[in-house]
């Protein structure tokens, strides 16, 4: 036989299973966006020592994950020797924000992080710490390119104070930049977001003859449309008499 419930008791039954339902959408929510971060959180570091000064001896042995740290993302980073320690820069973004700083920490020769510390922090988004010296100074050109402009840092106190400098180029959108000095002229390789176009695909190039000179654009700007290969991925270096730009794959 059927029984008909109370209106009260289908109230309280109704009201259950609202807050159910309720909790359990919250709690799918929270989790769904904790598996999307985790998902996003894709970059890591890796190192490795390398006793050859030769490209060819490098393999995946001598490779070893660097875990991020809880609740933190590190990725782009620039490794630089002072006073016999090394230091690395990395672009740091700390959850659940999106905007990234610059972040230095020491690598023992154990592999461990020591004396992390914020080297750079403004109200933007900062990533791509590219640090090099000049005449005695050190400084750090990073991605800032939502300022519209090329900033250049100069070091204050290494590592973890730095001041604008200057502004290299204004009224650009530029990203992963790097710099050479050769033959008595600086050169910048950037990547530029021109009317809208992606920023992975073109490579431009720029030279002055000191970094407080004016900035004259290559006459064959873009030298390079390639997304395999057009990005800056690290500092440019010499071998065997051969300048060696590392790239990424977009």
């Amino acid at each position: 036989s059927l029984s008909v419930l109370p209106e009260q008791i289908v109230k309280q039954i109704n009201t259950k299973i609202f807050l159910y339902l309720l909790f359990n959408n919250i709690y799918k929510r929270i989790r769904d966006r904790l598996e999307n971060r985790k998902s996003e959180s894709c970059w890591e570091l890796v190192y490795g020592v390398q006793t050859k000064d030769d490209l060819s001896a490098l393999n995946a042995e001598v490779f070893h994950t660097l875990p991020n740290p809880i609740g933190r993302n590190w990725a782009d980073p620039f490794i630089y020797k002072y006073n016999g320690q090394q230091y690395v820069f990395v672009e740091e973004i700390v959850f659940p924000s999106e905007k990234g700083r610059i972040a230095y920490f020491k690598l023992n020769e154990q592999g461990c992080v020591e004396d992390h510390g914020i080297a750079l922090e403004t109200d933007y988004h900062l990533s791509y710490p590219y640090i090099f010296e000049d005449n005695g100074k050190y400084f750090m050109l990073p991605e800032s390119s939502s300022t519209n402009a090329l900033q250049l840092y100069e070091c204050v106190r290494f590592p973890d104070q730095w001041r604008l400098y200057k502004t290299l180029i204004n009224n650009v959108q530029a990203v992963d930049s790097s710099l050479l000095f050769y033959e008595g002229l600086w050169w910048l390789f950037t990547n530029l977001s021109l009317l809208g176009e992606p920023r992975n695909d073109d490579l431009y190039i720029f030279y002055a003859d000191s970094l407080d000179g004016e900035w004259y654009p290559h006459k064959l700007n873009p030298v390079k449309r390639d997304v395999c290969s057009a990005r800056g991925a690290g500092k440019i270096f010499t071998q065997n008499g051969n300048i060696i730009r590392p790239s990424q794959d977009c």
